[in-house]
């Protein structure tokens, strides 16, 4: 090889490997727009909503006391509470405890006995339709032979 193809050949592997190098460099992060205004929870909420003078009327014919404690209860665990005592809390477990065991829910024994039942009643149906079948297919050559 002369010392010119050489030269070629440097300059195409030079070439090729910078090429490389870029497409192996992450892309630049994205800079955000300055002018962006992302939208506000209420525009996109007039969307889905329903439109703002049934809004406003809703609102004026509730009582503010009610609002109020609307609110209230919306912000505390209460709403969790059984009925009868509003003071009561959902309780943790303390300490340890037994697992529940495994096994299937109260009640599928009793949906099992009655899917049985009707299994052995259709069952039944289907052997007596058998029967009644093969005895008119017999009855009938019976008559073919008689004939």
């Amino acid at each position: 090889m002369s010392e010119k193809e050489l030269e070629a050949q440097v300059a195409a592997l030079e070439a090729r490997i910078a090429e490389l190098e870029a497409r192996a460099r992450p892309p630049e992060p994205l800079k955000p727009d300055p002018n962006y205004v992302p939208p506000s929870p209420f525009r996109l909420l007039d969307r889905v909503s329903m439109p703002a003078s049934v809004m406003r009327e809703m609102a004026a014919a509730m009582p503010d006391r009610e609002l109020a404690g609307l609110r209230r209860d919306a912000r505390t665990p209460q709403t969790l509470a059984p009925l009868g005592d509003a003071n009561a809390r959902p309780r943790l477990a303390q300490g340890w405890r037994e697992p529940t065991p495994l096994g299937p829910p109260p009640g599928v024994a009793i949906a099992d006995k009655l899917v049985d039942a009707a299994d052995a009643r259709e069952r039944a149906d289907l052997i007596m339709q058998e029967a009644r079948r093969r005895a008119a297919i017999k009855a009938a050559t019976k008559e073919e032979q008689n004939e």
